[in-house]
């Protein structure tokens, strides 16, 4: 399975906002989640939460092996690392300690442009303070995007 996640950050009230898509290997969307969470500390700190939502849901929907893919480099080398040093440490931690749930979990940095739908999830769950989580579908401001997406992809 491929779990995609984003955070949003809005500076002026520290909320952040967790966007989080899976896939399966034919490109169709097996769930999708959003949720807001309250005095967040930094964007660096949405990203660290997002990316524990989607481990998380990667052991509840008890999936063996994940890869989760993400436009934020920082947070994808964090997850690789084996120390514990920044100030990021305590997401970083928790992440680490779901991922041992899986029989394999790679993280992995994709482009912007690759991680589209789960920024779309993210920035319009900040927007509209909405939590979601929803099995086999996404949300309806998203469902154009993913066809969207389909229609760009190369055979």
């Amino acid at each position: 399975m491929k779990i995609n996640f984003n955070g949003a950050y809005d500076y002026g009230i520290f909320r952040s906002a967790s966007g989080i898509v899976a896939m399966n290997v034919e490109g169709a969307a097996l769930c999708s989640r959003s949720e807001v969470h309250e005095e967040v500390a930094s964007a660096f700190a949405a990203e660290a939460i997002a990316c524990q939502k989607a481990v998380e849901m990667g052991s509840e929907m008890r999936w063996e092996d994940i890869i989760v893919e993400a436009d934020s480099l920082s947070i994808v080398k964090k997850c690789k690392q084996k120390s514990r040093t920044n100030r990021l440490s305590e997401h970083i931690h928790n992440i680490k300690q779901v991922t041992g749930r899986f029989r394999t979990v790679r993280f992995t940095y994709v482009p912007q442009t690759a991680n589209g739908l789960a920024h779309t999830i993210a920035k319009e769950a900040l927007r509209r303070r909405e939590l979601s989580y929803l099995v086999r579908k996404v949300p309806v401001y998203v469902e154009r995007a993913l066809e969207v997406d389909w229609e760009r992809e190369p055979d």
